[in-house]
């Protein structure tokens, strides 16, 4: 009867630290599809010459904030709508589903996706002179993330994670 009543509490815990820590996609939660309006051309996934995309807008370091800042908010929205071609050199199994995008203060981003497989990877973008370019393709290990493809380092611990909320903004999730 101990050992049930333990479970039961340790069970009830994990719910509610799922809940509380916003990974609601764990419990079934929704996820945002990116859609591509052009086709994309198979790439070798271990292809090493990443193609650059422009964007104008400078990217500030994370705020603190529940909220994005406008111009991270318009990095993220960049992001997200160019994924597919920012992960053509390194994934062709599209649909993409955007789990989160992880914000480094040195203009990194790490795309955290599943593919139509429900493969999960991170593609990490970078950003330099305005143009985005998707450097390096990792897939999860046991002991976190390891680099497949391409060239980029590990995630740095201050990483902030960002997601879209229900009315389309981008909100800090840890």
């Amino acid at each position: 009867m101990k050992y049930l009543t333990s479970i039961i509490v340790i069970a009830i815990l994990l719910v509610a630290a799922i809940y509380l820590t916003g990974h609601k996609d764990w419990l079934g939660g929704s996820t945002q599809q990116i859609k591509n309006p052009t086709s994309v051309q198979p790439v070798s996934p271990t292809s090493l010459n990443p193609t650059p995309v422009s964007q104008p807008t400078p990217s500030p370091a994370p705020s603190s904030q529940t909220e994005a800042s406008v111009s991270l908010a318009a990095d993220l929205s960049y992001i997200a709508k160019n994924f597919n071609a920012l992960a053509k050199d390194f994934d062709t199994d599209t649909p993409f589903f955007i789990q989160g995008i992880w914000v480094q203060p040195n203009n990194t981003f790490y795309v955290e996706y599943k593919n139509k497989k429900a493969t999960l990877g991170q593609i990490l973008v970078t950003k330099a002179n305005g143009k985005f370019t998707g450097t390096g393709y990792f897939s999860p290990a046991e002991s976190g993330w390891v680099l497949q493809a391409g060239q980029g380092d590990l995630m740095q611990a201050n990483a902030v994670l960002y997601g879209k909320n229900e009315q389309g903004k981008w909100l800090r999730k840890n």
